[in-house]
Order: structure tokens, then C-alpha cells, then sequence
């Protein structure tokens, strides 16, 4: 807010609830990067099975997915 990170610790509420919602928009795009890197990895491996016969892409696929909801930050109150 104003060029600056919110803090989640103030004792401002209007700030508490800025920093709150920064953190769920931070998750939603997280979220969002991470089914979109799925499905661009699965559509590439659908392309490479038709190449070559694998599934590894749709593997790699799945393991970005779950990396990404285990990075997600856990949430402050």
C-alpha cells in the first residue's frame, strides 16, 4: 500500500485487513501459476506422448503442482 508490504502485526485494523488480503491474493496467484503451469506441461506431454509414447510430462506436471501448494505461506491471524 503506497509502495510499501503491509504488515499483518500492526495494530492499525485498516493495514491488518490490506496485509490480510495481500496474502490471500498471493495464494490465489500462486494457485493460478501453478494450474496453469499443469496444464501447459500436460498439453506438452500430451504432444511428447504422440511423439514418443511417455507419460514423464503428466509425472512432472502433478509434482509442480503439489511443490506449489506446499510453498503456499501459511495464514496469519
Amino acid at each position: 500500500v503506497n509502495g510499501r508490504r503491509p504488515d499483518v502485526r500492526s495494530d492499525d485494523p485498516t493495514e491488518k485487513l490490506y496485509a490480510e488480503g495481500l496474502l490471500i491474493l498471493q495464494r490465489e496467484k500462486a494457485k493460478h501459476d501453478a494450474e496453469k503451469a499443469a496444464a501447459e506441461a500436460a498439453a506438452e506431454a500430451e504432444a511428447g506422448v504422440e511423439a514418443d509414447g511417455g507419460s514423464a510430462g503428466e509425472t512432472e506436471a502433478a509434482n509442480n503442482a503439489a511443490t506449489v501448494e506446499q510453498s503456499e505461506p501459511a495464514t496469519v491471524r
